[in-house]
């Protein structure tokens, strides 16, 4: 889970991570990022992004988003919502400043919208002096004014919610204090791993092979593949077991297989990490177990397919049968049936996978005797993937393998690492704190009415728009009419597992083998529409979720007037809000029905 990470371990998980192209984030740390509807947090950092999004997006949901092709190249020919918000001066008088409507939108959209803001504000270099926003002091970055309080919200939002969170007598409270304490984690060493080394010791059979495999899967330690729940892209209203390339810790494939000095020079550090962990482990001496480890690593890469080839690969289904002919001695059948699933694949084709030359090259991998370099491979990810969470010496590994890809080595506040992990594995018992203490209903009521009303805009709009074809309009008012909208939190879940207040590794453990069985559970289920998945009301983000046809509003958007307290309501909310509906114009006007059950 990205949040239980400290920043080195945050580089070295994105370095775990391989850019994803369409196969979810998932990874041996943040794979539970989960399990997606498209509706996972999708948040845009850089000042660029935020100030075209802010202002951009603004302009676009209040005036201009349905006319784009009258106006385009026919600047005198103003139409629409445009034409009206610009008869009738709807349109904020610092929003008009804000633009430059000399410029063709067709021609440069971002100078239409934001040219006038760019001309007339000054980008100014900042000192970082805190590590607020996670830059090291000292550092220059450029920022402008609006982007700052964007940002500034949910650093606000987090130092205030982690008194309360601190404080909290329930779960989110124990977990955090359990993660805090420090000393007990010191203490403890590699003591909480001594399970699951344990499990590693005793492989001797193939059978006991594929039993670890499931079972460090079950705590999202993704060993030889990953996978994710998700909807099945050619029938969104089914969920579908999809298998991903994973099983290695460094970023691409070719690091490990590449003979250019630069990733020669990068396998020869890596190498020195992977001994220091195993050394973490109890095996001292550890440099034949880490050449070992490293072997299964550099076989596992040079089965996967290259992220180029793998964004345009085609997915296919498979029931369990046809996959364990494919990949007879993976032993999916066991792995699933022991992570809890024994219903997928069986009466229906709902295993996905895009590669299927990767299956059958772990086949070909497990089927080696060699068990001392599974064993080696195993024991070294389980103790690097949970290295997050124990002692400050398996936090030093995961740094350095970030400062190895970026040069970079700066570990998070341990207060802002712990409520990262509390937020991530708890999200409904801090963001129940939240709603209580900072979200009044008049916030999400206000947010709904407008969102409401820019939807009823949308279809007036759309049934006199002659550039569309009858057919198009007719689908298009179907979707919109059919669209749901959520503002602020969706529905409560209840955490059933144990948190205790000194056994920190357990209660993340915990947590993803509760989440993980929720994975596995739905696929036995009809698609959620409403389900938020990853996203929760803390976030300053939002989304449209296309697969599902619903826009999520978390209620930290609904913040901005704390600090932007000189703007005008409607304003703000235009600010915060409007930049998430502005996909809708793509997604209601312009694109045709995909298939979508519920949307045609």
């Amino acid at each position: 889970m990205e949040g239980q990470r400290s920043a080195g371990q945050r580089s070295a998980g994105s370095s775990s991570k391989r850019k994803s192209g369409g196969r979810g984030s998932s990874t041996e740390h943040g794979f539970l990022a989960e399990m997606g509807l498209g509706c996972g947090p999708n948040t845009w950092k850089t000042t660029t992004v935020c100030v075209c999004f802010f202002i951009g997006i603004t302009i676009m949901v209040t005036a201009w988003m349905d006319t784009c092709v009258p106006f385009c190249g026919a600047k005198e020919k103003k139409s629409g919502l445009w034409k009206d918000a610009w008869k009738n001066q709807t349109i904020p008088s610092d929003m008009q400043s804000s633009m430059d409507t000399s410029v063709d939108p067709c021609d440069d959209f971002y100078k239409f919208a934001c040219g006038g803001f760019i001309d007339n504000t000054g980008i100014k270099p900042d000192q970082a002096g805190n590590d607020d926003g996670g830059r090291a002091a000292g550092d220059v970055v450029v920022q402008v004014e609006w982007a700052k309080a964007w940002d500034g919200v949910e650093s606000r939002i987090s130092k205030e919610l982690r008194s309360a969170v601190e404080k909290d007598t329930g779960k989110a409270g124990t977990f955090f204090r359990a993660c805090m304490d420090t000393k007990t984690i010191e203490s403890l060493g590699a003591t909480p791993l001594k399970p699951y080394l344990d499990m590693i010791d005793g492989i001797n059979t193939h059978d006991d092979l594929v039993a670890a495999i499931a079972k460090l899967q079950k705590i999202s330690v993704a060993v030889y593949f990953d996978w994710q729940v998700m909807a099945d892209p050619t029938d969104p209203t089914r969920y579908v077991f999809a298998i991903l390339d994973s099983g290695l810790t460094l970023p691409d494939a070719k690091m490990y297989t590449d003979s250019s000095p630069e990733f020669e020079k990068i396998r020869r550090q890596y190498k020195k990490v992977v001994e220091r962990v195993l050394q973490l482990t109890g095996l001292n001496p550890a440099k034949a177990a880490a050449a070992d480890a490293l072997s299964v690593e550099t076989a596992i890469a040079k089965h996967t397919l290259p992220d180029d080839l793998l964004r345009t690969a085609k997915a296919k289904h498979y029931n369990m049968a046809d996959l364990n002919k494919l990949a007879p001695k993976l032993g999916f059948p066991t792995i699933i049936k022991l992570m809890g699933g024994p219903h997928v694949g069986k009466t229906t084709d709902n295993i996905l996978c895009k590669d299927s030359q990767f299956l059958e090259g772990l086949s070909s991998i497990m089927s080696s005797p060699t068990f001392w370099a599974h064993k080696a491979y195993l024991r070294f990810k389980v103790a690097y993937g949970l290295g997050s969470d124990l002692s400050s010496e398996f936090l030093k590994q995961g740094l350095e393998v970030g400062h190895i890809l970026t040069g970079v080595m700066h570990e998070t506040p341990r207060w802002r690492k712990c409520y990262d992990s509390t937020k991530s594995n708890l999200p409904d018992e801090v963001a129940k704190i939240f709603v209580k203490k900072y979200l009044p209903k008049q916030n999400i009521d206000v947010a709904e009415e407008m969102l409401q009303s820019i939807r009823l805009q949308f279809k007036k709009v759309m049934a006199n728009e002659d550039w569309m074809e009858p057919a198009t309009r007719k689908l298009a008012i179907q979707k919109l009419d059919n669209m749901f909208i959520q503002v602020g939190h969706g529905k409560w879940q209840d955490y059933d597992f144990a948190v205790t207040e000194h056994s920190f590794l357990n209660n993340t453990n915990n947590a993803k083998r509760w989440i993980i069985q929720r994975a596995i559970e739905r696929l036995a289920k009809p698609v959620d529409r409403e389900r938020w998945g990853s996203m929760d009301p803390t976030q300053v983000d939002g989304s449209y979720a296309r697969q599902v046809n619903g826009v999520f509003v978390p209620g930290d958007l609904l913040q901005l007037d704390a600090l932007l307290r000189q703007r005008e309501a409607t304003l703000l909310y235009r600010s915060s809000v409007g930049f998430i509906i502005g996909p809708l114009q793509e997604a209601n006007l312009v694109q045709k029905c995909l298939g979508h059950l519920w949307i045609c």
